[in-house]
């Protein structure tokens, strides 16, 4: 995985006010903290955090300098303007490059299903997993290529190719794809028209009867 490197500069102040005269200076208020240290509040170039953003995945390592100290951190989380949508904090947490830690990785699907050339429609289910590994070894994703299968086919996590060194945490029932036979003309006609079959219209007319007989009372 590709490593990216950004400098940081610690805050003298906090508070809302230092915040938004730092994102007026294009830079991004931030937060450093990890384990066996105390948190920092540092502040990054808005420009070189927005294109590690990007360009590199979910689980990018970034190699932050904070003056003379060095970390290996990862986003933890991304704060936005509810309407300009703009970077408003940054939470960096730092890792431990042999200590093993838990997070999402996003499945990636590859090519088109045989049975959609047959009328099938293809309905994704999981879009990622959850995996426990060595920072350096979260895969950006993991690809599944879906070319071969044909209508009825279903396939689950089990089924993913994953790399050595990754325990998967997410259960291996859980369903990522599958491949749904065409709707008949009746069905499609029955949703159209609001039409139920006779038994799903017994109850709703049921339930109608004891509505009225309630208000009756």
């Amino acid at each position: 995985m590709k490593r990216y490197q950004l400098k940081a500069t610690k805050r003298a102040e906090t508070g809302t006010s230092s915040s938004r005269q730092l994102r007026q200076q294009l830079h991004v208020p931030a937060v450093l903290y990890g384990r066996d240290m105390e948190s920092e509040q540092i502040s990054v170039s808005q420009s070189e955090v927005l294109q590690i953003i990007n360009t590199g995945s979910a689980n990018a390592l970034i190699d932050l300098s904070v003056g003379r100290k060095k970390y290996t951190t990862m986003l933890k989380d991304i704060q936005l303007h509810p309407i300009k949508r703009d970077i408003t904090h940054i939470d960096f947490y730092v890792v431990a490059m042999d200590r093993p830690i838990t997070t999402t990785v996003p499945i990636s699907i590859v090519g088109e299903a045989a049975g959609v050339s047959e009328g099938g429609t293809v309905q994704y289910q999981a879009r990622e997993i959850e995996v426990k590994c060595l920072p350096g070894d979260i895969p950006e994703r993991i690809e599944f290529d879906v070319s071969e299968l044909v209508i009825g086919d279903t396939r689950t996590v089990a089924d993913l190719e994953l790399p050595e060194d990754i325990e998967l945490l997410t259960p291996e029932s859980e369903v990522v794809v599958t491949v749904l036979a065409p709707r008949m003309p009746e069905e499609e006609e029955l949703e159209d028209e609001g039409e139920l079959p006779e038994g799903e219209e017994a109850a709703e007319e049921g339930e109608q009867e004891a509505e009225e007989e309630e208000e009756q009372e």
